[in-house]
């Protein structure tokens, strides 16, 4: 049985990059959420799945109801990749607040889930998705200077431009627990 497999669903590119990373470090298979098969998942004792995270909800969750009797058979870890600072204990709970609302029960009590920063880059994003982010810098900008996070000011600044907060290393605590058998 092969060991690891490295599930993704990314819709600017930024959680193929870690998916990518993380598949180079494991020496694991890798494949977007759209391509995935049950008989690909059988072969593999470990599945990572990422996901972008757009205001709150992680992409591409519905991959743990759909999968859901061969994934408690597995190990199973969980990547999100956002634009919020993840060291920030109060985005982490936000995140996995709706995460436990996305995934079933059992299985979200079995995943290992880590927090990864994302990128922007407007000239690719969707009407949508700019509008939200003006919406975002907005609230950000009405926030008294004082309390403003240096997140807050690096979106406000790249806001209309490109951010890349993506970091190679990030991956290391989910490679090691992934390798830890």
């Amino acid at each position: 049985m092969n060991k690891s497999i490295v599930i993704y669903q990314s819709k600017y590119g930024t959680t193929e990059r870690y998916a990518r990373w993380i598949a180079e470090e494991l020496n694991g298979a890798i494949v977007p959420y759209s391509r995935v098969t049950l008989a690909q998942l059988e072969n593999y004792q470990n599945i990572v799945f990422g996901g972008a995270v757009y205001i709150g909800e992680t992409s591409g969750t519905d991959f743990f109801k759909k999968y859901a009797p061969i994934l408690k058979t597995k190990r199973l870890f969980l990547f999100t990749v956002g634009i919020s600072d993840p060291a920030e204990t109060g985005n982490q709970a936000v995140i996995r607040q709706s995460l436990k609302k996305q995934i079933p029960s059992d299985i979200y009590d079995r995943l290992h889930i880590y927090h990864f920063s994302g990128a922007l880059d407007f000239e690719t994003m969707t009407f949508a998705h700019r509008t939200i982010m003006k919406m975002i810098v907005g609230t950000l900008k009405r926030k008294d200077v004082n309390d403003r996070t240096p997140e807050d000011n690096s979106i406000i600044e790249a806001y209309g431009k490109s951010l890349d907060l993506t970091n190679r290393a990030d991956i290391y605590p989910l490679i090691e627990a992934v390798r830890a058998v």
